[in-house]
């Protein structure tokens, strides 16, 4: 998978998750999903990190 591919999936995964987080109401459901969020926006910092690595810009990476 290439990096933009990769970052558009993170990002999305993370925007998913916020959804699923603001319609439960289940705590151990809101304490899951709170844990799968910071993974989410970790992954989604380090592939941001990468791309500025490789010096890659934001006109490059087309975001949904």
């Amino acid at each position: 998978m290439d990096l933009q591919t990769a970052l558009q999936e993170a990002r999305t995964q993370w925007r998913n998750l916020e959804s699923i987080y603001n319609q439960v109401t289940d705590p151990a459901v809101i304490d899951s999903i709170i844990h799968q969020m910071i993974v989410a926006e970790q992954t989604y910092d380090r592939l941001l990190s990468r791309a500025r690595a490789e010096n890659i810009t934001t006109q490059e990476i087309q975001m949904r």
